[in-house]
């Protein structure tokens, strides 16, 4: 996101024929836009872990270490090394964005395995949506 920023804001500052008040308000418009959400992923509780364990149970544990069993709602979705899983715990569902360039590749490697291997409960209509 961060070259993202820059990109944007070079546009807005050199690449557009706006007069200057208007680049400036179009620059604190998108700001605005995206500093809420950058600063919610930078709380110590956005960040989550998630794990399986030998029995098959799911579990994420947010930023106080608690454990949460959960389990799939769909199948996860993936993008080359973007990874999103759909989870629920009783009443609250909950959407993890896993990236991949961040993410240990080993471990990301052997969440990918169990997913495929978990693919046809979701496929024969097991653990439906």
């Amino acid at each position: 996101m961060g070259l993202w920023g820059l990109a944007l804001g070079g546009a807005l500052g050199f690449g557009c024929g706006l007069p200057w008040p208007w680049r400036a308000a179009a620059a604190l418009a998108g700001l605005a836009l995206v500093a809420p959400a950058a600063l919610a992923l930078a709380r110590p509780r956005a960040r989550v872990r998630v794990g399986i364990e030998p029995d098959g149970r799911w579990w994420i544990a947010r930023g106080e270490g608690e454990r949460q069993y959960v389990h799939l709602r769909r199948p996860p979705l993936v993008a080359g090394r973007h990874l999103w899983l759909s989870l629920q715990a009783g009443r609250r569902r909950t959407v993890l964005y896993i990236d991949g360039r961040r993410a240990e590749p080993q471990a990301l490697r052997r969440l990918k395995t169990i997913l495929g291997l978990n693919a046809w409960h979701f496929q024969r209509g097991a653990d439906g949506p």
